[in-house]
């Protein structure tokens, strides 16, 4: 499945907005991972694995599914990612191949630092980092690896650079748009700070979204 910018961005807001809702009522969803996150017939994204996954079998319905991976080459059942691993990164994505073990590796790739240390008492900071991961994801066509999280977060992330790391099959569209990726990438490292005292509230993260224009918007002041 190849995602335009209008796909990816209405992706994150939803995300967002489910997220901010649940934190709002206290409470944390814990396991924030593009296999759980459920992409409608309009491309409008539901959070799973916060009991949603249980109704959604019951019902039966096939207009649902795993979102997947956000890249633009996709295998036939939207699983693993094909795209191939940034030079130097030493190896396939987080989500790729399939069986229990390349499972946890996935999980834990979006896992905030701080809950593999505390488990038993989560927080709605570790939403807010897997959000960033997610939304990293989105822009990147691929999960970044630990070296670009660094690297990336040192200052990089402007301009042509943020062109240069977003999803190839995004780089015709968004040309001349430079700015627009280079916010969802700062918003997106912001996310995944270390500290999580440092971390914007899901509220916060939501109201920056909404203020990134649309493709649609863009098109609309354009034509008045």
């Amino acid at each position: 499945m190849n995602l335009g910018w209008s796909a990816r961005l209405r992706i994150a807001r939803g995300v967002a907005r489910g997220l901010a809702y649940l934190h709002d009522k206290k409470c944390v969803h814990g396991n924030v991972r593009p296999s759980n996150i459920l992409l409608d017939a309009d491309m409008e994204p539901l959070l799973a694995d916060l009991g949603i996954h249980r109704l959604v079998r019951g019902a039966g319905d096939s207009r649902l599914k795993p979102a997947g991976r956000f890249g633009s080459k996709r295998s036939a059942k939207s699983l693993p990612d094909l795209s191939p691993p940034p030079p130097g990164a030493g190896g396939a994505s987080p989500l790729a191949g399939a069986g229990p073990s390349s499972s946890a590796e996935a999980a834990a790739h979006y896992q905030a630092p701080e809950a593999a240390k505390n488990p038993t008492k989560p927080s709605a900071k570790w939403d807010v980092y897997s959000f960033g991961m997610v939304l990293l994801e989105l822009v990147a066509g691929r999960a970044l690896t630990s070296v670009e999280l660094c690297q990336w977060a040192a200052g990089e992330g402007e301009g042509q650079q943020a062109f240069l790391l977003a999803d190839a099959a995004l780089r015709g569209e968004m040309e001349g748009r430079e700015e627009t990726l280079a916010s969802c990438l700062r918003l997106g490292f912001a996310c995944c700070a270390a500290a999580p005292g440092k971390r914007p509230a899901m509220k916060d993260v939501l109201q920056a979204i909404d203020r990134i224009p649309s493709p649609s918007s863009n098109s609309c002041s354009s034509a008045q």
